[in-house]
């Protein structure tokens, strides 16, 4: 009865050991997809085109998505580093990728010692909000929230909201709007084509952003050097003016110093005609 007490024992001890393993197994699965859910609902910023999961070299866009992350670190994929491309432009997709492609510029803009207002504020839709608690739909856990508040506390560009202060992050950013906005704050010279109302794809999108960053950085750099040589010619013109001030007052100096000479040669042929006399 013992022995058979103590066999019932192992095999209820060894049950309860393997369920246990089971759920831990379970559960840490279950966490895992959870978690990579999570993760996939946010965006990546990854260094090198070759890490972007979803995209050729004989891809169109290709050139672009390499030009925005590795030449300008622009967020344009998701946290698992997949692009989808084909997949139609979100508006929380654009409102990240564009507050992105705002702060380069503002970096090259600063660097260069311009002034910021080279990037226009913008009320497309008449939204009149100015703060991103005035967004309805958007909480300050939102994958959106940060790049939501930048567009409008740091740039005053508020064309992504509705007018009924909406974000409406998983409809689509048309067309129109893309190049309106683009025109509007960047300066986007697209030439005659005439945008509509209709969805964009996310590699279109690339291949658009990139051409209209690449027009504000030519922007940038013939400000940049027109500023540097009107620096120079300032700088030119305040030597020159040091220069002429150093030089007067050498001239000033000479000139006091010889007539202290002579004054003083004076005094010593008096003092000498008056010994002479005596």
């Amino acid at each position: 009865m013992r022995h058979f007490f103590k066999a019932f024992l192992f095999l209820t001890t060894l049950f309860l050991l393997f369920n246990s393993s089971t759920a831990q197994i379970s559960r840490g699965r279950t966490n895992a997809k959870l978690n990579a859910q999570k993760i996939a609902k946010g965006f990546g910023n990854p260094q090198s085109i070759s890490q972007v999961t979803d995209i050729l070299e004989n891809n169109e866009a290709y050139n672009s998505l390499k030009d925005l992350i590795e030449n300008h670190h622009v967020i344009m994929v998701y946290a698992d580093n997949s692009f989808s491309g084909n997949a139609n432009l979100k508006r929380g997709d654009f409102v990240v990728s564009y507050n992105s492609v705002l702060g380069r510029i503002k970096d090259l803009i600063n660097n260069a010692g311009l002034d910021t207002s080279l990037i226009n504020t913008y009320d497309r839709n008449k939204a009149y909000i100015t703060s991103v608690t005035q967004v309805k739909d958007l909480k300050p856990g939102s994958v959106y929230y940060v790049a939501v508040q930048s567009l409008l506390e740091n740039w005053g560009i508020n064309a992504p909201f509705t007018k009924a202060a909406l974000l409406n992050a998983n409809a689509p950013f048309y067309q129109d709007e893309l190049y309106d906005i683009l025109r509007v704050t960047l300066g986007y010279n697209y030439g005659n084509f005439k945008p509509k109302k209709t969805t964009i794809t996310r590699y279109h999108f690339a291949m658009i952003l990139d051409d209209a960053l690449k027009q504000k950085l030519a922007q940038v750099q013939t400000l940049s050097d027109e500023k540097k040589a009107k620096d120079e010619v300032e700088k030119a013109r305040i030597d020159s003016i040091v220069k002429q001030i150093e030089q007067k007052r050498r001239d000033s100096i000479s000139k006091e110093i010889e007539i202290r000479k002579a004054e003083a040669q004076k005094k010593e042929a008096e003092a000498r005609k008056k010994l002479d006399d005596k």
